[in-house]
């Protein structure tokens, strides 16, 4: 009777293996996987493109993938499943911020290893310790909402982020300053901080902070009801004229296309501004269920929460769904374009495409 049980068994798990393993294929029908990450290091938070280097944060590494799509190099970082909030990228920099500890940051690079011998971890920046007259020991810094980047590096290198003291939240605007050096041999890397604060934020809307955004040398602050703040690469913090009707609305994300501003709200609709982001004026009323933007080879695309993607024509305002099934079982967390082609990171890896398998409709237009 044993045996008999076993013979019908052996048949019923190899099918019921091969049905799974079928179900896992079908997850992300036309998508590569590139670099196959161990599963401690595939959950991936954010990735950025910095002249010809992408690079990718997860909550345990930083990765440069270079133009022949292989990892260049990788540091191992110490925040293990701290999923949020996502850390800033810079050229082959990411700066961390724990949950638990929001009174110190952590600068990581695969490439710049600190004169003090700790490979990868370049510093740990403490606020108070940064600039004691300015913060005390209870300064912490403040996560926009929902738990996105702790800040932002434009193009000099510069980083802004908001920190809150004794109820004062403040603009904190950073400008780091390397100095190369060789110590026993080895060639190494000193890094030097300069802090200065920023005009104070209203403390009730400082708890309403949706994203702070670098383009170019510039910072993009937002905030709940409340017009677009833009902070230059001195430090300076102005109001832009970009403000709601009613009074009642937020800007969710900025985003450069060809040599202008393209601000999208949570009311959804769309703005656009010069690159200066000073004057921003109305191009769209609506746009339903977006969560990112991105561009691809120089075409608007965005996500939707159910992994979907579309191309959204400005001139005609029409919304086109292309033809990118698989993505509805993971989680988006951020999308790049390099190299040609679409780089997807998600709390369950990394996926690519090329740009004209991409941008395929899903249905044929007339």
């Amino acid at each position: 009777m044993k045996h008999i049980l076993y013979f019908f068994l052996i048949p019923l798990i190899i099918f019921g293996c091969e049905e799974e393993k079928e179900v896992l294929e079908e997850v992300t029908p036309g998508w590569e996987e590139p670099i196959k990450f161990s599963k401690m290091n595939k959950i991936l938070l954010n990735s950025k493109v910095v002249e010809d280097e992408l690079t990718i944060a997860s909550a345990r590494e930083v990765n440069v993938i270079g133009s022949d799509h292989r990892i260049k190099n990788k540091v191992h970082v110490n925040f293990l499943h701290n999923i949020y909030p996502k850390p800033a990228i810079h050229k082959r920099l990411a700066m961390y911020i724990s949950e638990l500890d929001q009174y110190q940051m952590y600068l990581y690079s695969p490439y710049y290893p600190p004169c003090d011998g700790n490979y990868g971890l370049v510093k740990a920046i403490s606020l108070h310790e940064l600039a004691p007259e300015d913060f005390n020991i209870n300064s912490r810094v403040v996560f926009p909402f929902p738990k996105g980047p702790i800040g932002a590096f434009n193009e000099n290198g510069d980083f802004l982020m908001v920190v809150q003291d004794n109820g004062k939240t403040t603009l904190c605007f950073m400008n780091f300053t390397y100095t190369e050096k060789t110590v026993s041999g080895e060639s190494c890397i000193d890094l030097e901080t300069d802090v200065k604060l920023v005009s104070p934020i209203d403390v009730y809307n400082s708890n309403f902070i949706n994203f702070i955004e670098a383009i170019g040398p510039n910072f993009f602050i937002s905030l709940d009801h409340y017009p677009l703040l833009k902070v230059d690469s001195h430090g300076n913090m102005t109001e832009t004229d970009l403000e709601f009707p009613d009074g009642f609305g937020t800007v969710k994300q900025i985003i450069e296309l060809n040599q202008e501003l393209y601000a999208f709200t949570s009311n959804k609709t769309v703005y656009k501004s010069s690159l200066e982001g000073d004057h921003w004026e109305l191009v769209k009323e609506k746009v339903e269920k977006s969560i990112g933007f991105f561009v691809v080879d120089g075409e608007l695309c965005y996500y939707n929460v159910n992994g979907e993607f579309f191309k959204f024509d400005l001139a005609s305002g029409e919304f086109i769904l292309l033809n990118n099934p698989g993505m509805e079982r993971n989680t988006i967390t951020s999308v790049s374009y390099f190299n040609d082609k679409v780089w997807v990171t998600t709390l369950n890896g990394l996926f690519t495409k090329h740009k004209d398998d991409f941008l395929q409709y899903a249905k044929k237009l007339d």
